[in-house]
């Protein structure tokens, strides 16, 4: 979940990229830099802590990612400062989701008990474009606890066509037969 904090964060430096046209390049430049905080934790402890300043700190990033762009140095400048480093994941997100907004695109996910070739997955993605107005496109995420069926998270909304809910409405309504 993407807190008040993280949507400022994301709004800012997605304006700043907007405004610059550079919103893809920004893009890519969180991708590299999430990528590798996310595989190297010592990375992001060193420029989460307290003890280092912050001088050294902008060193060893500009060091490290010495191929971005000079607005998403000065980005992550602010955010080492403001000691939110940890949170950079959640930012990502947040600026995908208003990159996403602005191309009026919605991104979903579909957990399904077996794996979706293109075509239905493509099907799927259809079916909700129509319904919702805009171009939707999910992930599949295969979750093996599912006995059959998908269930389908877009907007915070859970669409759920799997037969573990089928069966669990079916227990939900003899309990609440046998109770009158």
């Amino acid at each position: 979940m993407i807190d008040k904090t993280e949507m400022q964060f994301a709004r800012a430096i997605y304006s700043i990229a907007k405004e610059k046209d550079k919103v893809d390049v920004f893009c890519k430049n969180f991708e590299d830099v999430s990528s590798a905080l996310h595989d190297n934790e010592e990375l992001m402890l060193f420029l989460s802590s307290p003890s280092i300043d912050l001088n050294t700190k902008d060193e060893v990033f500009k060091k490290i990612f010495s191929s971005l762009e000079k607005d998403i140095y000065i980005f992550f400048h602010i955010v080492i400062k403001k000691h939110q480093i940890r949170r950079i994941s959640s930012i990502v997100d947040a600026y995908y989701q208003l990159m996403n907004y602005d191309r009026n695109i919605l991104k979903g996910i579909i957990h399904t008990a077996f794996e979706l070739n293109d075509e239905t997955k493509k099907r799927i993605e259809e079916k909700f474009s129509k319904r919702y107005g805009k171009r939707v496109i999910f992930d599949v995420v295969i979750d093996r606890r599912l006995i059959a069926g998908m269930k389908i998270l877009l907007e915070d909304r859970l669409i759920d066509f799997s037969v573990d809910s089928k069966i669990e409405a079916i227990k939900e309504n003899l309990s609440f037969k046998r109770s009158l």
